[in-house]
């Protein structure tokens, strides 16, 4: 796990401006408090009263982090070989089709969780700021359809036009997600122009506001792979919705 997701031990710092009149929370790492439980505070504390408490639901009682998942995909592998569904286009690819000349980002996805509101304009963001450097970003969603309408084709055939020459597409049966070891939406891949696994894990640190963000995970992953060097941070803790394969 990048050291990024952990402060000196007994280190203090407010997770928070005040918002609106509300006291400043200020957490003591030497008081052990986990760090998915501190990002909730974080969110709760800059006035995200609703969020913070679904985000409590899918991130203390969810899963286990992927660098900790033996069937994750090691860094350093290459980009498994498997065929998904293009939305748009209504047929089949395969993820050898779908790679960018110097770097391929897969971001599994979901066209209803509330993490995916929050991320989307700065995936945008990042997919603008790269696109004339090789990189193709692909929104993989491995989400259950039969047990979630709204994760199906159809839907996410109407949220893709939303976002342009990004591409979507369907992973139905989440074996690609398997290989992975892909756990949530948002979840982050980044492949560099050989195909080699060089990043894995969150977007940036802020699952609020995007003005919040301290360490943007992603980008500064995909401008070290760029410039050929080595991504400082490779593995993070993705923080989302769990997904919802199907069983």
């Amino acid at each position: 796990m990048g050291t990024g997701w952990h402060r000196a031990v007994g280190a203090e710092r407010p997770v928070r401006k005040p918002h609106d009149g509300a006291r400043a929370v200020v957490v003591t790492h030497s008081q052990c408090i986990p760090h998915r439980l501190l990002i909730v505070m974080r969110t709760l504390s800059a006035g995200w009263l609703l969020p913070g408490i679904f985000m409590l639901g899918t991130l203390l009682l969810g899963g286990t982090p992927a660098h900790a998942q033996t069937d994750a995909l090691s860094l350093g592998s290459s980009l498994p070989e498997a065929t998904l569904y293009d939305v748009e286009q209504n047929s089949s690819v395969s993820t050898s089709a779908l790679r960018g000349d110097q770097a391929t980002v897969v971001l599994f996805w979901s066209n209803q969780c509330l993490w995916i509101d929050r991320y989307e304009e700065r995936v945008l963001d990042l997919r603008d700021t790269f696109a004339d450097r090789g990189v193709q970003f692909v929104l993989v969603n491995a989400n259950d359809a039969d047990a979630f309408a709204d994760e199906g084709r159809s839907t996410s055939a109407e949220q893709a036009q939303s976002y342009g020459d990004l591409r979507y597409v369907r992973d139905e049966n989440a074996a690609f997600a398997r290989q992975l070891g892909a756990e949530r939406t948002p979840h982050a891949f980044v492949f560099d122009a050989e195909g080699a696994l060089v990043y894995r894990g969150a977007i940036d640190d802020s699952p609020g506001s995007p003005d919040d963000v301290e360490v943007a995970y992603l980008r500064e992953a995909l401008q070290a792979t760029l410039n050929g060097e080595s991504v400082s941070e490779p593995d993070t803790r993705p923080f989302g919705c769990m997904l919802k394969p199907p069983r």
